[in-house]
C-alpha cells in the first residue's frame, strides 16, 4: 500500500509541477504581450502626431522630413507589432490546450487513486487499526507535503477553466485593438488578468511544489 501511495504522490506532484510550469509560461507571455502593446501605443501616438497639420509643417520646415514617408514607416511598424501580438495569442492558445490536457490527466490520476483506495479499504483487516505506527521514514516526511489526487484535480480543473476564460478575454481585446482609437485603454485591460489576479489556488500550488521539492532535496542530501 505504501508503494501505491508513493506512486500516486509522485504522479500528483508531477501534475502540479506541470501546472506551475504553465502558470510561469502564461506570465512570460503576459509580459511579452504587454511590451508589444506598449510599442503599439507609442506608434499610435506617433501616427497621430505625424498626421497633425502643425506637426506636418514643422517636419517639412525644420527637419526636411517627408511626413507621408514617416507615416508610412510608422504604419508598417504598427502592422508588424500587431502581427507579433497575433503570434503570441496563437502561442497562448497552445498553453490553454495544454491546460485542458492537464485537466484530463489530473482527472485520470484522481479516478485511479480513488479506485485503489476503495479496493484497499475493502480488503483491509479491522486489526490493522491495532498495529503500532510505522517508524519515521523518508516516505513519512514526504507525506507531510502530500496533496491528494482529488484535491490536485480540483485545483487544476478550476485553474484550467479560469485560464481558458482569460484567454478568450485576450482574444476579444485583440479584436478590439484593430479598431480601438485608444490603445492605452486596451493595454490597461490587458494588464489586468481579472479571472486570475490574486487567485489563491496558484499560490497554493506553487507553495506545495516548492515544499515538496525542498523536503525531497533535503532527504536525498542526507
Amino acid at each position: 500500500m505504501q508503494q501505491q501511495e508513493i506512486l500516486y504522490r509522485k504522479a500528483t506532484f508531477k501534475l502540479l509541477s506541470r501546472a506551475e510550469s504553465l502558470r510561469q509560461t502564461w506570465n512570460t507571455y503576459q509580459a511579452a504581450t504587454l511590451t508589444i502593446l506598449s510599442t503599439l501605443v507609442n506608434l499610435q501616438q506617433q501616427q497621430s502626431m505625424t498626421s497633425n497639420e502643425d506637426t506636418t509643417r514643422q517636419l517639412k520646415d525644420r527637419y526636411a522630413l517627408d511626413p507621408q514617408r514617416l507615416l508610412y514607416n510608422q504604419t508598417m511598424r504598427f502592422e508588424k507589432a500587431m502581427r507579433q501580438l497575433r503570434t503570441r495569442l496563437d502561442q497562448w492558445q497552445e498553453v490553454v490546450q495544454d491546460w485542458q490536457q492537464l485537466v484530463i490527466d489530473a482527472q485520470h490520476n484522481a479516478t485511479k487513486a480513488e479506485a485503489v483506495h476503495l479496493t484497499n479499504n475493502t480488503g483491509s483487516s479491522n486489526s490493522a487499526n491495532d498495529l503500532p505506527p510505522p517508524p519515521l521514514s523518508s516516505h513519512s516526511l514526504l507525506q507531510v507535503t502530500v496533496v491528494s489526487p482529488a484535491q490536485a484535480h480540483q485545483w487544476i480543473l478550476q485553474l484550467g477553466h479560469l485560464y481558458k476564460r482569460q484567454y478568450h478575454c485576450k482574444r476579444m481585446l485583440f479584436l478590439s485593438a484593430t479598431t480601438e482609437p485608444d490603445l492605452a485603454r486596451i493595454m490597461d485591460q490587458w494588464a489586468t488578468d481579472v479571472h486570475l489576479q490574486n487567485n489563491p489556488i496558484t499560490q497554493d500550488i506553487s507553495d506545495r511544489v516548492q515544499l515538496y521539492n525542498h523536503v525531497k532535496k533535503a532527504i536525498e542530501s542526507v
